[in-house]
């Protein structure tokens, strides 16, 4: 091969593009470029999406977690273990019932009004009212034979029949524990019911043989800036001087629920009530028992959509929230066996506690 025939061949090899194919090859640079910076611009949208869904489930869980611990505790009694009574002498059953004033070993939780079960599973078993209390002692009329100088097993059983306030909407019913066991406080002032936008309830809401009010208040609004308070009692209810704590803020972006098929917002709670006879010192009155709670919340995500610009809102509903401790007083007042066990509220809830003033 001749020199001149070497040198035109390396001269070929040595060419670069031309401008057309670079053209072509910046053409799908581009396009390669693009579609992978529009998927990484989609998949940030799509994750702020799920952030800003993802805070909206975990706020208005903790919120109606708390909820349903609280409503399914509520109308629980707080009685002390171990609690006796000793009569001074022997007390001989009387038909017609005879007052008494036995010391007890404490006094703790127990308010005037309150039904007191004494010497439980043995025949001399017996419910009692207590009209009176001392510093360590009970008044209340008793019928049956009692041991005198014996520390008597004495009980309080059964549940709060008004853990949950009811509604206004129902009979309202309300046992009131400082007045007579066959009084009845019906349809009370404006202010004291539970109702759509205000939970009201009371028991020993945490195990502890206390009992405490607590409320919790909604003030939803289209905005999506409405916000959910929960209020509680600073002290056990049946302390005297009782008021409430300042309210913690649980939700601060609530937003109207969905309307119903009459084109009303759904309420914050709805309630499912029974009017029940309750048996109490022989005697009997009507009662009304929450039996069902029914929570729903619409709450707002804190940020815009940035897909669509707009604010997101998810509407979380409990339907089914069951005051276990109400529901059990409601089937013992419903069952043939006679036993007290709904007991009243106690009078610092009715006279102090439903009125508060909430800040």
């Amino acid at each position: 091969m001749s020199v001149r025939r070497k040198k035109k061949m390396n001269h070929r090899k040595q060419k670069g593009f031309s401008l057309l194919e670079l053209l072509v090859a910046v053409a799908i640079l581009v396009i390669v470029a693009g579609t992978v910076i529009a998927g990484m611009i989609s998949t940030t949208k799509s994750q702020g999406t799920v952030i800003n869904r993802t805070q909206v489930h975990a706020s208005v869980r903790n919120a109606t977690e708390l909820m349903e611990q609280e409503v399914g505790q509520a109308g629980k009694i707080g009685s002390a273990s171990g609690r006796t009574v000793t009569f001074a002498a022997a007390f001989p059953a009387n038909l017609l019932g005879a007052s008494a004033t036995p010391t007890i070993s404490s006094t703790t939780g127990l308010y005037i009004g309150e039904q007191l079960t004494v010497d439980p599973n043995s025949t001399n078993e017996e419910t009692v009212t207590i009209t009176n209390m001392g510093t360590n002692t009970v008044t209340a009329t008793f019928y049956k034979d009692h041991l005198g100088g014996t520390a008597i097993p004495a009980m309080v059983l059964g549940g709060f029949a008004s853990g949950i306030i009811p509604p206004a909407t129902s009979s309202m019913f309300v046992l009131r524990g400082n007045d007579s066991a066959k009084k009845t406080l019906n349809n009370p002032t404006a202010g004291q019911s539970s109702d759509g936008s205000t939970l009201k309830l009371y028991g020993d809401i945490n195990g502890d043989g206390n009992v405490y009010y607590v409320v919790y208040k909604c003030s939803p609004n289209s905005s999506g800036n409405g916000t959910l308070y929960r209020y509680v009692s600073d002290a056990d209810v049946t302390t005297s001087g009782v008021g409430m704590q300042a309210g913690t803020l649980l939700l601060d972006n609530l937003a109207t629920n969905p309307v119903d098929s009459n084109g009303n917002a759904v309420p914050c709670f709805t309630y499912q009530s029974k009017d029940t006879a309750v048996t109490i010192s022989g005697g009997q009155v009507t009662e009304t028992f929450v039996i069902n709670v029914a929570v729903t919340l619409t709450v707002q995500t804190q940020n815009k959509d940035a897909k669509t610009g707009q604010y997101q809102t998810e509407t979380k509903a409990l339907l089914n929230i069951a005051p276990r401790n109400v529901f059990d007083a409601w089937e013992l007042a419903s069952a043939p066996s006679g036993y007290t066990r709904a007991q009243p509220m106690p009078a610092n809830v009715f006279d102090s506690l439903l009125t508060y003033t909430l800040q």
